[in-house]
C-alpha cells in the first residue's frame, strides 16, 4: 500500500513547475529553460477531440493555464488565442504576466498544439 503512494507521490512531482526557474526564464527569454519546465506541466496533456474541437486541447490549454496560475503565484496566465498561429502544427498562445523587481512584464508562450500528440512549449516572446 505504501508504495502505491509513494508511486502517485512520484507521479505527481512530475507535473510540477519550478515557479522560480519559470518566471525567471519567463523575464530572459530563455526558451530552453521554459521548454523544460512548460512541457512538465503538459506531458499528460493528450489531445480529446470534440464536435466543438477538432484538434482535441482547448480544455486541455485551459488545464495548463490553470496549472501555471495555481502552481506560480508569481505568474498571471491567460489564454490569447487557441489554434491560431497557421503553423505545422498549430499553435496557441498564452499571455503571462511576471512581476519582475516591482515591474509588470508581459510575455506570449506560444504552445504547439498537434492533433495526434500532447500540447508542448514552442517559444516566448514580447506581448504584441
Amino acid at each position: 500500500m505504501s508504495l502505491l503512494l509513494l508511486l502517485a507521490a512520484c507521479e505527481d512531482d512530475s507535473l510540477d513547475a519550478d515557479c522560480t526557474l519559470l518566471t525567471d526564464a519567463l523575464v530572459h527569454y530563455d526558451n530552453e529553460t521554459l521548454k523544460a519546465e512548460v512541457d512538465k506541466l503538459t506531458v499528460d496533456l493528450k489531445p480529446q477531440t470534440t464536435e466543438d474541437d477538432w484538434i482535441g486541447h482547448r480544455k486541455n490549454l485551459n488545464t495548463l493555464i490553470n496549472r501555471l496560475n495555481a502552481q506560480c503565484k508569481q505568474v498571471e496566465a491567460s489564454l490569447f488565442c487557441y489554434a491560431c498561429v497557421e503553423t505545422l502544427p498549430l499553435q496557441s498562445e498564452i499571455t503571462v504576466l511576471v512581476d519582475s523587481a516591482g515591474t509588470q512584464v508581459c510575455r506570449m508562450i506560444d504552445i504547439v498544439t498537434p492533433e495526434e500528440e500532447s500540447l508542448s512549449y514552442s517559444y516566448v516572446h514580447a506581448c504584441y
